[in-house]
């Protein structure tokens, strides 16, 4: 990914055994993606629902949009992991997984 992007970024949540996880008995994802590993505290958060429109579930992955003020924040790896909230109420977290980031010579906000 490059710094000033926007776009979706697909994440795959599998079970143990490696299949993708029922999303039919999911309530709620969060995505936790931490762009600065200096600052432990500057976290961006994306929240998946049936009705979510910053997160949606297509062909077995979950696309995670991100606006260039989201990505103009990331380091050169930026950490994410994701939290599952099932319906039973049983919460599992995901592996933290990194994703490489490419810096950008301008950060002009080009929806402005």
């Amino acid at each position: 990914m490059k710094k000033g992007n926007q776009l979706y970024i697909d994440i795959k949540i599998e079970n143990p055994d490696g299949t993708p996880i029922n999303v039919n008995g999911v309530e709620k994802i969060l995505f936790t993606f931490r762009p600065n590993d200096i600052c432990e505290n500057n976290f961006i958060t994306k929240t998946y629902t049936t009705d979510s429109e910053e997160v949606i579930y297509e062909n077995g992955k979950f696309k995670v949009w991100l606006d260039q003020d989201d990505s103009f924040k990331f380091n050169r790896a930026t950490s994410v992991d994701a939290r599952v909230l099932y319906k039973n109420n049983v919460i599992i977290g995901s592996n933290i997984e990194t994703i490489p980031t490419l810096e950008a010579l301008s950060e002009v906000d080009l929806n402005a």
